[in-house]
């Protein structure tokens, strides 16, 4: 029997969290999102990144209406002149738009093109830290890209928030626009429906036809797959076959600028990610996890 769809805070807890993999079908799949979770807490543990990633909500049928309703505040509680470089840079970047469309899409392709600032800003030793501090490193960690969106959305007056797939490994973004919730992928991917409106993670799971049924204009948005800078984790096969594979497992979680005392915006040393003991080991093992489960093989 399937459980009811959540109404309210207290119904949604069991889905939300370390402990929601309970709610989670098939024992290899809540076996890849536990992994996952206490890798990423043991990244960011301490820091901003990581106390978000504390209070994702798994989406799934019965979170969806919640999620979409009453989840994340429908009003931007961000205060002028509290991020003066943050707004300054909005400013700039949206100088020429007219619509909420151009304001979001110029905001999109920002984040998307941080990577090119590297032949002339030098990068620094230090991952993480203030959106400002993220944005003078050319940073290409998605986590960081869509927290960099996810507040430049929010200084220009939009409610948004970040977007996890825990399977395929990829953060992204949803920005409240034009009456509806759209998912803005860093990667300057995003899926119009055929009304026009922007698509929502939600609609794309049930919708999956939107991935492929998109026009030249859109396409022309996403970032190059020939760039020898960037990762394969910007391919765009990723797409279709990972993030919004069946199996796939992704999850929402809050982040509000206005509450920036709540958080911590400490730097980390890079090192610590890529010495690790059985690194090597550890994303090889992921990996095969990954095949089986989108295989289908739980």
């Amino acid at each position: 029997m399937k459980n009811p769809h959540v109404s309210n805070w207290e119904e949604v807890q069991p889905y939300m969290g370390r402990s929601s993999y309970t709610t989670i079908l098939g024992q290899l799949r809540q076996k890849m999102f536990l992994t996952v979770f206490d890798s990423i807490q043991d990244q960011y543990k301490g820091t901003v990144d990581g106390q978000i990633h504390e209070k994702i909500v798994l989406l799934c049928p019965e979170t969806s209406d919640f999620l979409y309703s009453q989840f994340t505040p429908s009003q931007v509680q961000y205060q002028s002149n509290s991020r003066p470089l943050l707004e300054a840079k909005v400013m700039e970047i949206t100088a020429e738009a007219v619509t909420d469309r151009d304001r979001v899409l110029a905001l999109l392709r920002y984040v998307r093109d941080l990577y090119k600032q590297s032949p002339i800003i030098p990068k620094s030793p230090l991952l993480g830290g203030t959106e400002e501090q993220l944005m003078a490193t050319s940073p290409r960690r998605c986590e960081f890209q869509s927290r960099i969106l996810t507040a430049l959305s929010q200084v220009a007056g939009y409610p948004s928030r970040r977007v996890a797939h825990f399977i395929g490994g990829h953060a992204v973004t949803e920005i409240f626009f034009e009456g509806k919730w759209a998912y803005l992928d860093i990667r300057g991917i995003y899926f119009l429906k055929p009304d026009g409106k922007f698509a929502s993670t939600w609609e794309i799971w049930n919708n999956p036809e939107l991935i492929e049924n998109q026009n030249d204009n859109v396409k022309s948005d996403r970032v190059s797959e020939n760039e020898p800078e960037l990762s394969k984790i910007y391919l765009w096969k990723n797409t279709p076959n990972r993030y919004f594979n069946p199996n796939e497992v992704t999850a929402i979680m809050n982040y509000d600028i206005s509450q920036s005392t709540k958080y911590s915006f400490r730097q980390l040393d890079p090192q610590r990610f890529t010495q690790r003991p059985r690194q090597r080991e550890f994303l090889q093992t992921l990996e095969t996890w990954r095949r089986f489960i989108f295989a289908k093989i739980l």
